[in-house]
């Protein structure tokens, strides 16, 4: 193996893991980098959640709106301290100039088949080095404050529907 390519992959998350391993298994040397524990950043978080049906990115139309009423409020999902907000500028005007109906298009179209096959392949790995993991498919409950957040998700629904054959399900 001594004549392996040898390849530096940064990041011991899920993404990082899995790419060292793929790489691996195709004859490269690998040394993974982690600032922390593997696993332990952004994968940890997560949970190696899994949801095919969010292709929706959180850059899509009325967000820009959503984000300033929030401001506003202490009950908030997101809150920015304003005096940050010059050195977050930058990255909000990018992300502010995302929040439209092509990008959001563009980006779902990018994530649709990367989301679906993700499933398929933490299977095939777990199966391959007889890993016991505790996997849900139990589908994901949304649950909102009101009658108006409710009936804002309709949009939403009626998009997955449309563009990706994913409807939710009562």
């Amino acid at each position: 193996m001594s004549g392996a390519q040898h390849t530096v992959v940064i990041g011991g998350g899920v993404i990082g893991g899995f790419t060292a391993w793929y790489l691996a298994q195709a004859g490269h040397r690998v040394t993974l980098i982690e600032q922390s524990q593997f696993g332990k950043q952004c994968s940890h978080g997560n949970c190696g959640y899994v949801s095919p049906s969010h292709v929706i990115p959180l850059a899509r139309p009325g967000q820009v709106l959503k984000g300033l009423k929030g401001m506003l409020t202490t009950q908030t999902a997101l809150r920015i301290n304003p005096a940050k907000l010059t050195m977050l500028a930058p990255w909000l005007l990018k992300f502010a100039l995302r929040c439209n109906s092509k990008a959001m298009m563009e980006a779902g179209k990018a994530c649709h088949p990367l989301l679906q096959s993700s499933a398929a392949l933490y299977r095939e790995v777990f199966e391959q080095q007889n890993m016991l993991v505790d996997w849900k498919t139990d589908g994901l409950l949304f649950v909102f404050r009101d009658q108006h957040e409710f009936d804002a998700y309709a949009e939403s629904d009626a998009w997955l529907r449309k563009h990706f054959d994913m409807p939710a399900e009562p």
